[in-house]
């Protein structure tokens, strides 16, 4: 005899429910149920029983079959008939319990998951990829799995380029490098920096940055790392009158060159004029002309108004 999608070495020609399992081996011999699933493995057949999970309250009855008997349980039925939830909470109100509901705190009785995360759509931060931890570094509510700048807050997630990098985090904002490539580490991207070879601020300025020192001559001697470029640009700007950088804002850098261009060594001699003063280097390289480097909030250093010829 063949009862079809289920099978058994137990025959009996009388079938009562017509499901094609023989009353003698049918968990549910009054219930259709050709599949004779048996949640709980205790031998009666989720169609007949009324606790599948074995929680204490009534199976779900608006979606299985089943005669059970009506509990005086608000609702009357088990909102997680596969699992275990006594208490029958529902947060967000949607008939679903809480310990079966994919949006426990967000309304969604649809249950819709689209990248099957097991985190319904209604509350999943990517809901079109599998992102179950739903990891939000920058908090701005894209999870960092369909964040284009999961480092950076920006919903809006612009990218002017289109290269799947955000504009507030891509080192090219106008050509398109997915990449991020930076070979001289200066914050500008390979694909849009005029000069990608390391300069002395850019590689060395935390190790070995550029050296201001006084001569007994009375004149001053500026340093840096050397690095094998062609020749260095030296500007100068003034202090504040704390003497700190971060006193400067909002106001501008105000560097500019004063004669130290073009300088073919790692050092150079220079007047010591009155007054406080910074310096930066820049070095020459075959595509131009490196970078000033960041300041201390690690924005890049705009190029003087009067660069070194």
């Amino acid at each position: 005899m063949d009862i079809g999608a289920y099978e058994n070495d137990c025959i009996d020609p009388l079938d009562t429910d017509g499901d094609g399992a023989g009353d003698r081996c049918d968990d549910c011999p009054t219930v259709p149920d050709p599949l004779q699933r048996d949640e709980d493995g205790d031998g009666e057949g989720d169609a007949c029983e009324c606790d599948v999970d074995q929680d204490g309250v009534n199976a779900d009855i608006q979606g299985l079959p089943v005669p059970c008997p009506i509990t005086p349980w608000a609702g009357a039925y088990d909102n997680c008939p596969t699992v275990a939830n006594p208490s029958q909470a529902d947060r967000d109100d949607d008939l679903l319990g809480s310990e079966c509901d994919n949006c426990d705190r967000i309304p969604n009785p649809d249950q819709l998951d689209l990248d099957e995360d097991r985190r319904g759509d209604a509350c999943d931060n990517c809901f079109s990829i599998d992102n179950y931890s739903q990891t939000d570094t920058d908090r701005d509510t894209l999870g960092d799995a369909c964040d284009n700048c999961p480092g950076a807050p920006n919903l809006g997630q612009g990218d002017g380029d289109a290269d799947t990098v955000g504009d507030v985090c891509d080192n090219c904002l106008t050509v398109a490098n997915s990449g991020q490539e930076d070979g001289d580490g200066d914050g500008s991207g390979d694909a849009c920096d005029e000069c990608t070879e390391p300069s002395a601020i850019d590689r060395n300025a935390a190790a070995d940055p550029l050296r201001v020192i006084r001569l007994p001559t009375g004149g001053l001697r500026l340093t840096w790392h050397e690095v094998g470029l062609a020749a260095y640009d030296i500007y100068r700007g003034t202090l504040p009158q704390n003497g700190t950088m971060a006193a400067r804002a909002p106001l501008p850098y105000d560097h500019d060159a004063f004669g130290a261009c073009a300088v073919v060594t790692n050092q150079v001699d220079i007047a010591d004029a009155a007054g406080g003063y910074y310096f930066l280097v820049a070095g020459h390289c075959a595509s131009g002309v490196s970078s000033l480097g960041r300041d201390y909030t690690g924005t890049e250093i705009s190029p003087p108004p009067s660069p070194c010829p």
